[in-house]
């Protein structure tokens, strides 16, 4: 039993000195820089179109 109990508190001991290296080297971690924004202005938009198309109405004839 007492060989049992040694091993328990060997690795119990082994995790705990492992998990707190492990905390402590992930506390030194410097975290990396944020990308910086590159804000673009927007495209000036399209030039309106100029085309102008009429259809006749109610049965009226082309030429009206």
């Amino acid at each position: 039993m007492t060989n049992r109990i040694k091993t328990i508190i060997r690795t119990a001991l082994t995790l705990a000195a492992v998990g707190s290296m492990a905390g402590f080297l992930a506390g030194c971690v410097e975290q990396p820089p944020r990308p910086a924004r590159v804000y673009r202005e927007a495209p000036p938009p399209p030039p309106p179109s100029s085309d102008v198309y009429a259809y006749p109405l109610h049965g009226q004839s082309a030429q009206q």
